[in-house]
């Protein structure tokens, strides 16, 4: 202990408020943990808030990802299938083109 400390409960135990100062004391105490505990609560409250909009963020990449890869795919299969249909045209036969 410090050498504050120990002067400050020397006092109190040679105070004859020694009663009145313990209960204080313990007052203060109870408001110190009750305020800390009020602190851990606000600050455990905004981390899950900030967890919570990172998982949304998230869910939010995922989508555009999503319809990007979906618009890719289509343009694929649209550019394989007018390069697929240029290389049949050869194949066709006048009998075909008639109909």
């Amino acid at each position: 202990m410090t050498d504050d400390m120990m002067n400050f409960r020397t006092l109190v135990e040679k105070s004859s408020d020694s009663d009145l100062l313990r209960e204080m004391i313990g007052f203060a105490a109870e408001r110190l943990i009750a305020l800390t505990r009020a602190m851990f609560a606000a600050v455990w409250e905004q981390r899950r808030e900030q967890a919570t909009e990172i998982i949304r963020s998230g869910e939010r990449q995922i989508e555009a990802a999503e319809k990007r890869i979906e618009t890719l795919l289509s343009r694929i299969l649209d550019a394989s299938n007018t390069a697929g249909n240029r290389g049949l045209e050869h194949l066709k036969s006048p009998c075909l083109s008639r109909l």
